[in-house]
Formats: structure tokens, sequence, C-alpha cells
């Protein structure tokens, strides 16, 4: 049986998934928290742009990710979240 499919953006040097952004951060929501769960990454690679160039890059674990993603959600929108991506 197979429970999950998820893509993996990339992989560090001990071969642990690595999520991949350059979006800006505010318009995540739970989205990237539930893809990096979901693909078994413990890190985001987050790239910043400025003007369209690559400004600086961050790496951020997935307790500071989900941090920031659970403070303004509520349980219904989790629940609701977790369910779409089940369907």
């Amino acid at each position: 049986s197979v429970l999950f499919r998820a893509e993996v953006d990339a992989v560090d040097n001990k071969g642990c998934p690595v999520e991949v952004k350059a979006s800006n951060p505010r318009y995540w929501g739970t989205k990237v928290m539930f893809q990096m769960i979901s693909n078994g990454s413990p890190k985001l690679c987050h790239g910043e742009k400025y003007r369209g160039t690559l400004s600086r890059v961050t790496l951020k674990g997935l307790s500071s990710v989900a941090a920031t993603a659970l403070q303004y959600e509520n349980v219904k929108t989790l629940e609701k979240n977790i369910v779409d991506g089940m369907e």
C-alpha cells in the first residue's frame, strides 16, 4: 500500500530531504509546513529575491517553519488542509 507520495526538492550532503522555496513566506500559510512533513524534510532552504535576483539564502528548521505557520491558524483550518491533502 502507498499512503503518501511526496516530491523532494533537494537533498543535503547527508542524503536528507530539503524543501526549497524562493517565494515570500507571508503567502505560505501551512502549505510549506505540510510539504515538509509529508516529504520528510527537516530543513527548508529559503532563497530571498531582490528585484528578481537572489539576494540571500537561509536554512530554517521544520520547528521554526511550523511555529510561524501555526501562529495564525485555527484547528478547523488545519483539519481541512490535512483532509484536502489526502484526497
